[in-house]
């Protein structure tokens, strides 16, 4: 050793300065990263669990993907450079000084490093949408990416890395590895995220060989053509024109038990070879669940118990969501893309005429129930193919250990949660992440002069509260939503009514219905009939929240300046230009759609000629061609839509009842297609593209003709006054204007002619047979993609549709 000895003598500002450039920025840049990844956190939770229907705008898809890649970079550089962080280095270094730095992280650092990590990784897993579809339905099936495996397995080796320096420098060989992977605190860490991804990939691959999940659309269709049960004539259906309060059983349509029963399979589906004991025995249909519910019922109504006529609703409710599952398989069968030959089940048809179409419900309107009953099947569809809630049941328990995990997991977090709050509030608020220490060494020609060691310069950066334990707990509060929002959705599910029902309905086929079933559940197992209770949660996302988008074409108030300008750089943002509102769908509406379905009593729907022609308004025919024979269904729907917003500046506030819920009609269904034409034109007859252009030409034209109209200081006019404003500013320059705007214009002058009530009974009538005729479609695609933004209304009567035997749209020269 040299000989040496002690000159006391400080470093300088300049060499304090050296050592904050070296290290400040480094540990800004992964604090920053902390705060990054907690943001993209919250983007992937509130999209992915809270918002999943906006994942498919293109802002929003843009957003979601990219904070889902992000993930494993930002983690993979904070671990790296955390573990590095802790290690001597030489600042600066000549002939006569040198500068060192020895920098140490502080514990509780690593082990909230190491919280982060994994959390984050947990919060990717549980917004990973996996999706068990059959071969037939093209483009539905999400198999879990080999991604997730490798991002689990590599954020493990993160965690341990992170977990063996805790206790200072270590060479960190593959031996080194192996030796401080015993530490339980990471052992626990790694197990937590191999268990939550277990539970993600394990049910897709049960799911995908299962017939009651991945491979139901064939066996469903096999089933549906070898069952011989009696049909009703279609000739008695058809006479039965008004309401009637007798309802018919229903047809044996599959709900469960799918798994437990022999399946060969065929040419192009599956068959059930069980004999009808073994069948019954094992699949449930949906006869015998009705059949269920009605022996609930009068046990109830022969005992006259005092909670019986809730217990009855609840016996009512659950009946409509087990229809609603049953018509989710055979509406699966339609995105498998089988012929509408092949889809002609006669007996649902039957089902739906004689039953849910021509009958009341227990008093109440069957327009409504009609509508939950298909809204129900459609958020079964927008589960299975949109979310990972369907593949959890493919097997009995696998709800339930789910469940437990989530549960286990959210209060591990919950407990995180508190200790971090905790932290906040005792540790000091200028305790740090790192301290460093500074030597400076002066050399001279024959000696080397070291500081005391009480002239060493210590020097802390970053913020432990801030950046450690804030991050955390934003973590936590994150990753409680997310499980929250899993557990929610397994209590609150159709899935899980449906799956107790008939768990219930199969363990107990073979016992008499003198005592209490199902309905009677929460006497004796109260857990089980709050289950079947819960109908929402706030938590829980109802992709058809039963509204409709409105837009309008004569825009008398226009949009300010902004709207246009962010339209523009944010095409996917609902501004006021692009959709007018957003308003329920009125009871009015669903009875007159009903109304008009059951009156065509199966025939083929028209372009409104049919309505015209009841009405005794000849006159108005021309008005469905648009006067011309080569005009397309949107020509004609915006020639009304134009109309009809005539209608409305002249006749502002109904006289009567009547008129009222006719214009309520009118204006709601003329609204919407309008909206259909500049938003979902592929929802529509005609060309997408070309759709946007017409409605952008007369859109154009409409603007032009209404620029000089100024409502900000004009004085108040009578209604009459300001329809012929509307009607001169329109008729202006006719030469130069569009042909769809004289159209409206020159049917709005006939309606005006018939009287009020008159023209909203004849708007009523053509707006609810035009939207039926419209909604009959083969572009599947399009109506999958409606059902992930959280549905139409044109998706739904979709649906109906198909399931009264109206699978195609009636050629243009028919439906004149």
């Amino acid at each position: 050793m040299n000989n040496t000895s002690s000159v006391p003598r400080n470093c300088s500002d300049a060499d304090v300065s050296l050592l904050e450039k070296h290290v400040k920025p480094e540990i800004w840049r992964l604090n920053s990263l902390l705060a990054v990844n907690v943001m993209l956190v919250g983007v992937v939770v509130g999209i992915g669990a809270y918002a999943p229907r906006y994942r498919h705008h293109p802002l929003a898809r843009f957003l979601f993907q990219g904070a889902a890649a992000l993930f494993m970079p930002i983690m993979s550089y904070v671990v790296s450079a955390t573990n590095n962080a802790s290690a001597s280095f030489v600042i600066y270094d000549d002939p006569s000084k040198t500068l060192t730095g020895t920098c140490s992280i502080f514990p509780g650092h690593t082990i909230c490093i190491l919280l982060w990590t994994v959390f984050v990784q947990i919060a990717a897993i549980n917004n990973t949408t996996v999706v068990a579809a059959d071969a037939r339905e093209l483009g539905r099936s999400i198999a879990p990416s080999a991604l997730l495996l490798i991002h689990a397995i590599w954020t493990c080796y993160l965690v341990i890395l992170a977990g063996a320096g805790f206790h200072g420098d270590k060479d960190f060989s593959l031996k080194t590895l192996l030796t401080e992977s015993h530490n339980p605190f990471s052992i626990f860490l790694c197990g937590v995220i191999f268990v939550k991804l277990v539970f993600k990939l394990g049910p897709f691959f049960m799911a995908r060989r299962s017939f009651a999940l991945g491979r139901n659309p064939r066996l469903v269709l096999g089933y549906m053509k070898k069952d011989d049960l009696p049909v009703l004539q279609v000739a008695d259906v058809a006479s039965s024109a008004g309401p009637s309060d007798h309802h018919v059983p229903p047809p044996p349509l599959l709900v469960m038990g799918e798994g437990t029963v022999n399946v060969q399979k065929g040419a192009n589906s599956y068959t059930i070879v069980d004999n009808l004991q073994q069948r019954a025995a094992g699949l449930v249909t949906l006869d015998k669940v009705w059949q269920l519910m009605d022996d609930d019922t009068n046990y109830f109504l022969t005992r006259r118990t005092p909670d019986a006529g809730r217990l009855l609703k609840l016996k009512l409710k659950l009946k409509d969501v087990c229809l609603s599952f049953a018509l989710f398989k055979l509406l699966r069968c339609r995105f498998a893309r089988y012929t509408a030959d092949e889809l002609k089940f006669t007996r649902v048809e039957n089902f739906f005429w004689q039953d849910l179409l021509l009958s009341t419900h227990d008093g109440g309107s069957s327009s409504s129930r009609v509508f939950k009953v298909i809204a129900d099947e459609l958020s079964f569809i927008h589960d299975y193919y949109y979310s990972s809630i369907g593949i959890l049941y493919s097997n009995t328990w696998l709800p339930i250990l789910t469940f437990t995990i989530s549960l286990l997991t959210l209060g591990y977090t919950l407990f995180v949660a508190l200790i971090m709050t905790l932290a906040i509030a005792v540790s000091d608020l200028d305790r740090s992440q790192l301290a460093c220490r500074q030597t400076c060494i002066f050399k001279s020609e024959s000696t080397v002069l070291w500081r005391t060691s009480d002239k060493y310069i210590r020097i802390h950066f970053g913020s432990f509260i801030l950046f450690d334990l804030v991050p955390v707990l934003l973590l936590c509060v994150l990753l409680v939503l997310s499980e929250a929002r899993d557990i929610a959705s397994l209590f609150c599910s159709n899935w899980t009514k449906v799956v107790l029902i008939c768990r219930y309905l199969r363990t107990n086929h073979h016992k008499t219905t003198s005592s209490p079933g199902v309905i009677n559940m929460p006497r004796r197992r109260s857990c089980v009939g709050c289950l079947l209770r819960c109908s929402c949660c706030k938590l829980v996302n109802h992709p058809w929240k039963d509204n409709i988008n409105l837009c309008s074409i004569l825009e008398m108030h226009p949009a300010p300046i902004l709207c246009h300008l962010l339209r523009r750089l944010i095409p996917c943002l609902p501004l006021p230009e692009k959709t007018k509102s957003v308003k329920a769908v009125p009871d009015q509406v669903k009875s007159a759609i009903i109304d008009k379905l059951r009156s065509s009593k199966g025939r083929q729907l028209t372009k409104g000629t049919a309505s015209l022609g009841s009405d005794n308004q000849n006159q108005l025919l021309w008005a469905c061609s648009c006067g011309a024979e080569g005009s397309s269904t949107n020509d004609v729907l915006l020639a009304w839509h134009i109309a009809t917003t005539i209608l409305e500046v002249r006749y502002p506030s109904p006289c009567t009842t009547a008129s009222s819920s006719n214009r309520v009609v009118a204006t709601h269904l003329s609204g919407y297609c309008a909206y259909l034409v500049a938003c979902c034109p592929e929802l529509l007859p005609d060309d997408d593209g070309w759709s946007k252009d017409l409605y952008k030409a007369v859109k154009e034209d409409a603007r032009k003709a209404l620029a000089g109209v100024s409502h900000a200081h004009a004085p108040a006019s009578s209604p009459e006054e300001e329809y012929k404003k509307l009607v001169q500013l329109l008729g202006a320059d006719e030469d130069s204007r569009h042909k769809v705007v004289k159209n409206g214009r020159k049917l709005a002058g006939q309606l005006v002619e018939l009287g009020e009530a008159k023209a909203w009974e004849v708007l009523a009538g053509f707006w609810s047979e035009m939207i039926l005729y419209l909604a009959p479609s083969d572009n599947l695609d399009a109506h999958a993609a409606a059902i992930a933004r959280g549905g139409e209304l044109i998706t739904l009567l979709w649906a109906l549709l198909n399931h009264v035997g109206i699978i195609t749209r009636p050629s243009a020269s028919s439906a004149v």
